[in-house]
């Protein structure tokens, strides 16, 4: 039951992308244009056109506004009916009704379609947390982990990130200006990797800078005595994160065969070990969220069963899943709000003290 409502978000995110290409095409409408009148990149929809994900509900409404605008300007009655043809169609597909189209102009209607096929998603999404729920057992089934500064020595200061702009001769305050930008929703996550990607390409990044600052990262007290402890206790370990994932594969070595799986930013090298691309993860700030609830429904656990473990600001989102959520060792990150850490070990030396909120 889960897996088909699993396949039903899916199928969603694929008719919006659908439909809105389908308004683009008819109205012959500049997806650049639109891109810019939205402020975000062009790429942004492109991924939204091919189904690849939703629109972030920050640019939902601007994006409606737009589409409203010119579909009711540039519309004739042969375009308005092929128009409600494509919404009632993608509509059908998802099993939902027809809206009442009573006072609506073509922009409008086009608005509302877009609207419940968005709905769908989320409505699939919460029902499937629903039906997890009732499957409790009150014992710890799942544990997902962040990495920078949950699984590693809380004394290094900067992320991985950071020590890979040093590296390659940047000021720090260059890596920072770009996360300040993305935090201010002034550019899309893979605009930020797509900007990182074009100044580490600039300055010829190696594979070998990244060997050396996975070399001087230290894991925390008792990672591998708390892998080994989930291990046998038939404890599932995931790893989300907003790092790379050659350096955590290089900084676990041998532990990663402890981990059912590793998410997080990838690196593309050529055969000369330079860099190719950086292939953003979907599974950051408000994605590790999405990731988690992707686990539990696969999984068919509740997510009062699931715990995640992380430490700042990127895992705020998380609460979002239903799962319990541990804060050790925080930093740039409310503690005190309980609807985002349910827990909190401010001083862990040793990761072998989240054993206690393993139930």
């Amino acid at each position: 039951m889960e897996d088909s409502k699993q396949k039903n978000i899916n199928t969603a995110k694929i008719c919006f992308g659908n439909l809105l290409k389908q308004v683009i095409r008819l109205y012959s409408l500049d997806y650049v244009e639109i891109a810019n009148e939205i402020s975000v990149s062009p790429e942004a929809i492109r991924q939204w056109q091919r189904g690849r994900n939703f629109p972030s509900i920050n640019y939902l409404d601007p994006l409606y506004n737009v589409l409203q605008k010119n579909v009711n300007i540039k519309t004739t009655p042969v375009l308005s009916v092929k128009l409600k043809s494509e919404i009632v169609k993608y509509l059908n597909f998802l099993n939902e009704d027809m809206f009442d189209e009573t006072g609506l102009d073509i922009g409008g209607v086009l608005v509302s379609g877009l609207k419940l096929i968005y709905a769908h998603d989320k409505n699939t999404i919460l029902s499937v947390r629903e039906d997890v729920t009732d499957m409790k057992t009150g014992h710890t089934q799942v544990v997902f982990f962040d990495f920078d500064g949950t699984l590693t020595n809380r004394k290094e200061t900067k992320t991985t990130w950071e020590n890979i702009w040093i590296a390659l001769g940047y000021e720090v305050e260059e890596c920072r200006e770009l996360h300040t930008r993305y935090n201010k929703k002034e550019i899309t996550h893979s605009e930020w990797c797509k900007l990182t990607e074009e100044k580490f390409i600039k300055r010829n990044l190696r594979r070998e800078v990244l060997n050396k600052i996975a070399n001087d990262i230290e894991l925390i007290d008792g990672c591998k005595e708390t892998f080994e402890e989930l291990r046998n206790r038939n404890i599932k370990v995931f790893i989300v994160s907003g790092s790379i994932l050659y350096v955590i594969q290089e900084v676990l070595k041998d532990l990663s065969h402890y981990v059912d799986e590793i998410r997080a930013n990838d690196f593309v090298f050529d055969i000369n070990g330079k860099l190719k691309q950086i292939i953003g993860t979907k599974y950051d700030f408000e994605g590790k969220a999405n990731y988690i609830l992707e686990k539990i429904n696969l999984l068919k656990v509740s997510p009062e069963d699931v715990l995640f473990i992380g430490n700042s600001f990127n895992d705020k989102y998380v609460y979002r899943s239903g799962a319990k959520t541990l804060c050790i060792n925080p930093n740039k990150t409310d503690t005190s709000d309980t609807m985002i850490w349910n827990s909190c070990i401010e001083d862990c030396k040793n990761l072998m003290d989240v054993l206690k909120y393993i139930k």
